[in-house]
């Protein structure tokens, strides 16, 4: 689908448009991905040091950087990957950055747990406590880093979402929107190129759209297997509180 110098921009309008959306009603504002919290991971233990993932406004202090510059220089990475945007991220048609609302609330409140969770595999029934260490996430202090393999709203700025139907309709527009970006090249470069910049040491996969998910656990499995590659449900997902597992190659 995509023609050589099409901007991503450009290529997601097409695939709007193939999904019955006009080209009128389509968000064109693109949100930046972002630096959200600082996180420290210990023997026994996973703790913020500073969390932004819920979203303050910019008088509030706050972590939410897009430039890595403004970042201390001694701290790993944390690289997860989301689906796209919603109307939440965004005011009077300003981006305001990834994970506004149950996304980020979810992120926030289970990132840490899952975290230890899979660094503590197996459990102690007698002790009711974990027995075996998985070492593969070194302690350290690390920056979580926000990423959205699609950096638009995937839906009509018309859609109506009063009614369990519409609510059901807008989901499905979403999913193939999502689905037929990343079927794309120039999305998929956008991925590699960004986690190329960044240099995380661990890349959490929690886009869930079925053959998304499939298709990025194989860049991160062609192109970054030497990292911590991960994996779960969306954190809007009532599962994302089960935790991560190894990405298996």
């Amino acid at each position: 689908m995509c023609k050589e110098n099409e901007t991503l921009l450009e290529v997601f309008k097409k695939i709007c448009i193939s999904n019955g959306i006009k080209e009128g009603d389509i968000f064109t504002v693109e949100c930046p991905n972002q630096y959200v919290a600082e996180i420290e991971i210990l023997s026994n233990k996973v703790a913020y040091i500073n969390n932004c993932i819920p979203y303050k406004d910019k008088d509030e202090k706050t972590l939410r950087f897009s430039n890595r510059k403004e970042l201390k220089q001694d701290l790993k990475f944390i690289f997860l990957i989301l689906e796209s945007p919603t109307d939440k991220e965004y005011k009077d048609d300003k981006a305001l950055g990834p994970a506004i609302g149950v996304t980020g609330t979810n992120i926030s409140k289970y990132l840490l747990s899952n975290i230890m969770k899979y660094r503590l595999m197996n459990d102690l029934k007698e002790e009711g406590c974990y027995l075996k260490t998985n070492n593969e996430i070194s302690e350290g202090k690390y920056y979580l880093y926000l990423f959205n393999i699609v950096p638009f709203i995937c839906k009509s700025k018309k859609a109506k979402e009063d009614t369990i139907e519409q609510k059901k309709q807008n989901d499905e527009i979403k999913n193939n929107i999502v689905v037929g970006c990343f079927e794309q090249d120039l999305f998929k470069v956008r991925l590699i190129d960004e986690i190329k910049k960044i240099i995380p040491s661990i890349i959490i996969n929690c886009c869930t759209k079925s053959s998304a998910h499939n298709q990025i656990n194989e860049i991160l499995i062609k192109e970054f297997s030497h990292l911590i590659l991960l994996e779960g449900d969306h954190p809007s997902s009532s599962y994302f509180p089960e935790g991560f597992n190894k990405i298996e190659y």
